[in-house]
C-alpha cells in the first residue's frame, strides 16, 4: 500500500503539471516591448511589415530625403529589421516550448507464448519523464529571460540602423555640398588657365607660369572628379540601408547641414548615463545572471537523470490484467553531472568576462566621441568665425584692387580659390560634427544628434 500512495502521489503532482504545463506565446511575440525601448531611446520601430517586399523605388524616393526620412525609410524598408523581428519569433518560440511538457510515451509489447492454445500476453504503457516536471519552473525562468535578452537585442540593432542611417546620410549631404564646392574650384582653376594661354598669346606669361595653371587647373579637375565619386559611394551606402533598389531613379537629398552647435558635454555623466542606457549592456547582464540561475539549477538538480512514471497494464496469457504504476530511474553511477557543472561554471566566467570588457569599452567610447565632438566643433567655429571672414575680407579687396587696375586678375582668382577652400573646410568641419554626434549617440545608446521622426 505504501508503494501505491507514493505512485499515486507522483502521478498526481504529473496531472498538476500537465494541466499547469499549458504556455502560450508571448503577445505579439515581444513587438511591443522592443518599440517601447527604442522609443525610450529617441527612435520610433516600426511594427512589422504586412507585406516584406518594399515599394518600388520611385514611390519610396519621390521626394527629397532628409536626415529624419532617411531614418524612417530605413527603419521600415531595410530587411534587417525584418529579420530582428523573426528573431524575436523563434525566441517565442523558445518561451512557449520552455513552458511544456514533453509529450507522454505510449509503450505496447506482444509477446506469443510457445505452449498450444495459449494466448498472447499483451502489455501497454503511458509514461512520462517526471524530471521535465521537475524542471519546468526552472525551464519557463531562463526562458523568459531569455526573450527579455532576445527583445534588448533586437531594439539594439534597430538603434544601430537607425545611427548608421544618420550618419550615412550626414556623409552623403556632406559629400554633395562638397564636391560643389570642388566644382567650382575647379572652373576657377581653369578660368585662370584659359586667362593665361590668351596671356601666353600675347607675350605677357612666360611658359613656365603657363604650365602652372595649367597643372593647377589638372588638379582640381581631378579633385573634383574624386569628390563626385565620393557621392556616388555615398549615394550606394544610403541606398543599401534604405533597403530598396534605386537602379535608374535620381533622388535627391533635402536640406543643408545644419550649423554645428555649441556643446560640451559632461563626460562622466554621460558614460554614466551610457552604463544605464545601453541595449547591449543590459542583454549582457542579463546573460551573466541568467547563466548565474542556470549554475545553480545544474548544483541542485544534478543527480537527477531521466525519470519517468507511467501506469502500465499487462493482459496474461490466461487472460488475466494486471493494472500499476511504473517508475524509470537513471542511477547517477558513471555521469554524476560533473562536466555539465564545470561547463555552466565556465560560461558564467566567460559571460562576466564579456560584460566587464563591454562596460570597460563603452565607458571608453563615450569619452572618445565625447571629445571628437569637442574638437570637432571648435575647429567649425574656427572657420566660419575666423577663417571665412578673413578669406572673404582679402577676395573683397582684391576685387576691388582688379577693379582699378592695381591687383592683376589672376590675384582675384587665387583670393576666390582660396576662400572656396575655407568654405569646404567649414563643410567638412561641420560633417564631421555631426557625424561624431551620431557616434556620441550610438555610444550612450539613446539618440543625441536632432531627432529623426520623419515619416516615409
Amino acid at each position: 500500500m505504501r508503494e501505491t500512495e507514493i505512485f499515486r502521489r507522483a502521478l498526481g503532482l504529473l496531472a498538476l503539471g500537465l494541466l499547469g504545463g499549458c504556455a502560450s506565446l508571448p503577445a505579439d511575440r515581444g513587438v511591443p516591448e522592443v518599440q517601447a525601448l527604442t522609443e525610450a531611446r529617441g527612435v520610433t520601430a516600426p511594427a512589422p511589415p504586412k507585406d516584406t517586399q518594399a515599394p518600388e523605388a520611385s514611390l519610396l524616393l519621390n521626394k527629397p530625403i532628409d536626415a529624419a526620412r532617411a531614418v524612417a525609410l530605413t527603419l521600415r524598408y531595410n530587411p534587417q529589421v525584418q529579420g530582428e523581428y523573426a528573431r524575436l519569433g523563434l525566441a517565442a518560440a523558445e518561451v512557449y516550448d520552455a513552458g511544456r511538457l514533453s509529450n507522454p510515451q505510449f509503450s505496447v509489447a506482444v509477446m506469443t507464448p510457445d505452449a498450444a492454445g495459449a494466448a498472447n500476453q499483451v502489455t501497454f504503457g503511458v509514461a512520462q519523464r517526471l524530471s521535465d516536471l521537475l524542471l519546468l519552473p526552472a525551464r519557463r525562468r531562463l526562458a523568459g529571460g531569455e526573450f527579455a535578452r532576445a527583445q534588448a537585442d533586437a531594439a539594439q540593432a534597430i538603434l544601430k540602423l537607425a545611427a548608421d542611417a544618420e550618419a550615412a546620410w550626414y556623409s552623403l549631404r556632406g559629400a554633395e555640398q562638397v564636391a560643389a564646392l570642388r566644382a567650382e574650384q575647379a572652373d576657377a582653376a581653369g578660368l585662370a588657365f584659359e586667362l593665361s594661354g590668351r596671356l601666353f598669346k600675347a607675350g605677357n606669361v612666360s611658359a613656365r607660369e603657363l604650365a602652372e595653371t595649367r597643372a593647377a587647373a589638372g588638379s582640381e579637375a581631378l579633385a573634383a572628379a574624386t569628390a563626385a565619386s565620393a557621392v556616388t559611394q555615398a549615394r550606394a551606402e544610403l541606398e543599401a540601408l534604405l533597403g530598396v533598389s534605386a537602379a535608374g531613379v535620381a533622388w535627391q537629398t533635402a536640406g543643408e547641414l545644419p550649423q554645428p552647435e555649441p556643446m560640451s558635454p559632461d563626460a562622466d555623466a554621460l558614460t554614466t548615463e551610457a552604463l544605464n542606457t545601453r541595449l547591449d549592456l543590459d542583454s549582457r547582464r542579463r546573460e551573466a545572471a541568467l547563466l548565474a540561475d542556470s549554475l545553480k539549477e545544474a548544483h541542485r538538480w544534478r543527480y537527477l537523470g531521466e525519470t519517468t512514471v507511467g501506469v502500465e497494464t499487462e493482459r496474461g496469457t490466461d487472460r488475466t490484467r494486471i493494472t500499476g504504476p511504473s517508475l524509470a530511474l537513471e542511477l547517477p553511477i558513471f555521469n554524476q553531472g560533473k562536466g555539465k557543472l564545470t561547463r555552466a561554471e565556465a560560461q558564467l566566467a566567460l559571460a562576466q568576462s564579456e560584460l566587464r570588457s563591454l562596460e570597460l569599452a563603452v565607458q571608453l567610447a563615450v569619452r572618445q566621441a565625447s571629445q571628437r565632438v569637442v574638437e570637432a566643433y571648435r575647429r567649425s567655429d574656427a572657420l566660419h568665425n575666423e577663417l571665412i571672414p578673413a578669406r572673404q575680407a582679402v577676395y573683397d579687396r582684391t576685387r576691388e584692387e582688379v577693379n582699378y587696375m592695381l591687383q592683376s586678375p589672376f590675384e582675384l582668382i587665387r583670393a576666390r580659390q582660396l576662400l572656396l577652400e575655407a568654405r569646404q573646410q567649414a563643410l567638412e568641419a561641420a560633417r564631421d560634427y555631426w557625424l561624431a554626434r551620431v557616434e556620441l549617440s550610438r555610444a550612450i545608446g539613446a539618440r543625441r544628434a536632432p531627432a529623426a521622426k520623419g515619416q516615409p
